[in-house]
């Protein structure tokens, strides 16, 4: 079975990563990947493994609740011999989602635990007040237990600070269904549906929030294409389960095509903020400096240094004789700062204990996987 799966993703390597890597337009059929709705009754799992044997598909993912079946790479020759097996009901294409516009989403006031469709949510200091941990990620080979639900784009993170503003009483859960560079699939965001039907996987949701969309000819909801087809049938059974269902909109009230346009999920026009700024990825050195500077009294300098998407950094600090007072360090990835000149990839590592007064001057290394590590130097002045 392993060397079947292995061929298959040696012969279609562009259609494995193409929804991860963001490729194509807003609803652009994914070569080569499909949805396949089984045949009512029997185990997915089994079933879904034992037609990737039969048909030389590679699986991408399986879907116990939402639409039971799976979602594969399919070579082109096997497609209607797969369509014709009695355990499938319907195969439909796969398709791009993209990130939607920065807009409001109607919720009932009653929603009190809410999930966030989009590209994660950030951790640190950019991160909404109130947060259900852990998130989780649906994104094809981006999946991490460390990383789980966390935004390495941006724009999930401003939408859920403008729910924030809108709900503070709140709790938002980060469904990570977009990747880096803000794009996903069909099949991510059919992932984190059935998640959401697994009662004992996540605390009781009351809402779900999508902001994201694929508009193309046939994203529509009375479209006859399967693909679309499946998709409604995995909101509608979210929809059908209690949880109220959103989709943020354009300043004219039009969701970005599905699955906002279904008659399941409720849209408004009420625009919150600007179309949300996205933070660079790329491994690079922006600002660094100290804050306060001068520290005074008993303020604790913090060092703030913008990486990028980094691994790790390590702050060594000196006095004015050379001489090395503290190291700091911080392992994992930067969170998402906003400093006012939008989001940032950002380490802040606080400088803790007692500390003189004087100026003191650090350096920073950032480091990645990969990459030759960058360095940054600074000063700050600490009065007590």
């Amino acid at each position: 079975m392993r060397k079947v799966v292995l061929a298959a993703l040696l012969a279609f390597p562009a259609a494995f990563s193409a929804a991860g890597e963001g490729a194509g337009s807003s609803g652009d059929a994914i070569p080569n990947q499909f949805l396949i709705r089984l045949a009512d009754g029997g185990d997915p799992e089994g079933t879904a493994r034992a037609l990737a044997d039969a048909h030389g598909l590679a699986l991408l993912r399986v879907y116990r609740r939402a639409a039971p079946g799976f979602a594969a790479l399919v070579p082109p020759f096997r497609l209607d011999v797969l369509r014709r097996d009695p355990r499938v009901r319907a195969l439909g294409q796969d398709r791009v989602l993209l990130a939607g516009p920065l807009a409001g989403a109607q919720l009932p006031v009653s929603a009190r635990q809410i999930a966030l469709f989009d590209t994660g949510i950030s951790s640190g200091p950019a991160a909404p007040a109130v947060l259900l941990s852990p998130g989780v990620t649906f994104v094809v080979g981006e999946a991490s237990p460390a990383l789980e639900g966390l935004d390495d784009h941006g724009h999930g993170t401003a939408v859920a600070r403008e729910l924030s503003r809108s709900r503070p009483d709140a709790a938002l859960l980060s469904v990570k269904v977009l990747g880096t560079t803000g794009g996903g699939s069909f099949s991510d965001l059919i992932a984190g549906l059935d998640w959401l039907l697994d009662g004992a996987a996540h605390p009781r949701l009351d809402a779900a929030v999508f902001s994201l969309g694929a508009a193309c000819p046939v994203c529509r909801p009375d479209s006859l294409d399967e693909g679309v087809a499946i998709l409604h049938e995995a909101v509608k059974a979210v929809h059908d389960s209690g949880v109220t269902l959103s989709a943020t909109a354009d300043a004219a009230g039009s969701p970005d095509g599905l699955p906002g346009s279904f008659p399941e999920v409720s849209v408004t026009a009420q625009v919150l903020g600007a179309p949300a700024a996205v933070a660079d990825t790329t491994f690079r050195l922006g600002e660094a400096y100290a804050y306060p500077n001068p520290a005074r009294g008993g303020e604790r300098p913090v060092i703030h240094i913008e990486t990028g998407l980094a691994d790790r950094v390590t702050v060594r600090l000196f006095d004015v004789s050379g001489r090395q007072v503290a190291v700091l360090a911080k392992e994992g990835l930067p969170s998402l700062i906003d400093d006012g000149q939008g989001p940032q990839y950002a380490y802040e590592l606080a400088w803790e204990g007692s500390i003189a007064s004087g100026v003191y001057f650090f350096v920073a290394r950032a480091e990645k996987a990969g990459a030759s590590p960058l360095s940054v130097t600074g000063k700050l002045a600490v009065v007590r």
